[in-house]
């Protein structure tokens, strides 16, 4: 086959966990490729959200190369710079007339070994238009702009490890921006490696706090403050109440072991809700024959106990087979979702609809504002794609049907647009001689922000606060909406949460 558009672009924005294998109790009461390498240079991690985020680094050597182009177009304001100082090569990734941002792309050929393939732009294509917009108005505070991308396979451990060493070590880059599908020890990774990071992903509190110290901005919610929010917005529309006999299905990777354990079930304990059992799918590669078979015990065990409200926190693919395996025992809970996973995104197309028909979700992303295959209408994506467009580029048909766009390509625009936009800001208010705790220190200033913001509802950063999304949306899934089966509609907007 082709490709299958929606599992593509849900695995392309975000692959949290691509997992295997699971226990239940029952409760009471890496290989990366690089665009160019260098000498290594790093600057030590440290608590950046309790020390000032001030000092020098030592300055990185120069990385030949850019995505360049000629083209005008109207332009953030994110370019100028004082003329009183002069520019110095002040930290590694930043020289006299140049800066470095890297770039962790999802490798094209990772999801092959499933079947699926992608025939559209590559991301060097879908970038280019956006890093030539800043340098055409000056780059960053008179510096150009330079790009340098990392490719890794998400479902390979090794692989991210060695994409976050190849961006700090090799590639030497300023600041990196990533996908969600760069995740965990991979992330943390960055961070260990003095390289501040502006990510899609969804990490926990504990993982951005404790385990980052801070290095990592990233434009969803936290894990923990998605939960909180679902397990308020459950009892106040009446779906979860003290009635219910509550199931908890996650994924035991570390992170996700702590944030279910530490945070997430402990909060809807003191909202009043009974926990009555836990599934844990284990963690051993993308085993589909082993999570199946995980999952009917799970299914089996909460049928047996009497579960009647499940609240998935795994991966979008692991609970595809929980829900299979619910409809081959005859098992039909009430089920809802949220952003965590991607269960609330349209990854879940292939859901069977007598077991996921009508459910709702909360969501942080525009998922269900516009038809499949159609133009996002809100203004953040015009905006990018009028830069789009100004520099050559228009979105191309979706590869297995002309009648509609690629939609891969669609979220490649919103994602990269919105986040290279937050990075040239920050950039700038950094100092004409930025350093990479400068760039922190800015993003602590940053406050709220909207430009270009394609990808959720507008970002908040603050010293202390270094996930973006506040606000919230609620989508419904229906069957057969698409060609490729079920999607969501989004049927409440935005409104800020609770948390």
């Amino acid at each position: 086959m082709r490709r299958n558009p929606g599992v593509w672009i849900a695995a392309l924005v975000a692959i949290a966990v691509m997992t295997a294998g699971c226990g239940t109790q029952k409760m009471g009461d890496n290989g990366g490729t690089s665009t160019e390498t260098g000498a290594a240079s790093s600057l030590p991690a440290g608590d950046l959200l309790t020390e000032a985020a001030t000092g020098e680094a030592s300055p990185g050597a120069t990385v030949a190369g850019t995505l360049s182009g000629a083209r005008t177009s109207g332009a953030p304001t994110q370019a100028g710079g004082s003329s009183a100082v002069a520019r110095t090569a002040s930290d590694r990734g930043v020289t006299k007339d140049q800066i470095t941002l890297g770039i962790l792309a999802t490798n094209e050929a990772t999801f092959s070994s499933l079947g699926y393939t992608y025939e559209g732009k590559k991301h060097e294509q879908v970038i280019k238009p956006f890093v030539d917009e800043i340098n055409e108005r000056g780059g960053i505070n008179g510096r150009k702009l330079v790009v340098k991308i990392t490719r890794y396979n998400p479902l390979v451990t090794d692989e991210m490890n060695s994409a976050c060493v190849a961006q700090a070590e090799d590639l030497k880059v300023f600041a990196s921006i990533s996908p969600a599908g760069f995740w965990g020890d991979a992330e943390v990774c960055m961070s260990t490696k003095g390289t501040p990071l502006v990510t899609g992903n969804n990490s926990s509190a504990d993982t951005n706090y404790r385990r980052e110290k801070g290095w990592t901005h990233q434009t969803l919610m936290t894990k923990d403050r998605m939960a909180k929010d679902w397990v308020d917005w459950m009892i106040a529309t009446g779906q979860a109440s003290p009635k219910n006999k509550n199931g908890v299905v996650y994924t035991d990777v570390p992170e996700d072991r702590q944030f279910v354990n530490e945070v997430f079930i402990p909060y809807m304990k003191q909202r009043g809700l009974k926990i009555t059992d836990v599934m844990a799918f284990s963690y051993s590669g993308p085993s589909a024959d082993t999570s199946a078979t995980e999952a009917s015990s799970g299914v089996l065990k909460f049928k047996a106990d009497g579960v009647d409200l499940v609240w998935p926190v795994t991966n979008f693919l692991q609970w595809y087979l929980f829900l299979q395996q619910a409809d081959a025992a005859a098992y039909h809970p009430k089920y809802s979702g949220t952003d965590l996973g991607l269960i609330s995104t349209d990854a879940t197309s292939m859901y069977p609809a007598s077991q996921w028909e009508g459910v709702t979700a909360i969501t942080a992303m525009r998922t269900g504002e516009v038809l499949d295959g159609t133009m996002p209408k809100h203004e953040a994506f015009k905006e990018c794609y009028r830069v789009y467009q100004a520099h050559g580029e228009k979105i191309g048909p979706d590869p297995d049907d002309a009648s509609k766009l690629d939609g891969t390509e669609i979220g490649n625009v919103s994602f990269y647009c919105e986040h290279i936009a937050l990075f040239a800001e920050v950039a700038k208010r950094a100092g004409t001689n930025p350093t990479r705790r400068s760039f922190l220190a800015a993003f602590d200033g940053l406050g709220t922000w909207s430009s270009r913001v394609a990808m959720t509802d507008k970002l908040s950063f603050a010293k202390g606060k270094v996930d973006g999304a506040d606000n919230f949306a609620v989508v419904k899934w229906q069957a057969n909406c698409t060609a490729g089966g079920g999607c969501y509609r989004q049927v409440e907007g935005f409104r800020k949460g609770t948390w």
